[in-house]
């Protein structure tokens, strides 16, 4: 094998570190809003519209954000390979 490898300098991997713990802060933050988007999109689903809490797996967020789909699952063609 012809690997070359460069060790970082004690400062490069403090800074990296740093780096790093900011960009998961940041993706645990995102996540957590992420949670409260879809906790009050089923609670829209199940209070204003009536979808039994058993199916809001079932239902998403439209790509304009404008309203809620139900997901279309595509079954295999019967008899068929």
């Amino acid at each position: 094998m012809n690997e070359k490898r460069i060790k970082l300098t004690k400062s490069q991997k403090i800074a990296l570190q740093l780096k790093s713990e900011k960009v998961q802060k940041f993706i645990a933050l995102a996540q957590a809003w992420q949670k409260q988007v879809r906790e009050t999109l089923n609670m829209i689903m199940t209070e204003e519209h009536n979808i039994p809490k058993e199916e809001i797996n079932q239902w998403k967020l439209s790509e304009d954000e404008q309203a809620i789909e139900k997901i279309e699952i595509k079954k295999p063609p019967e008899g068929g390979k």
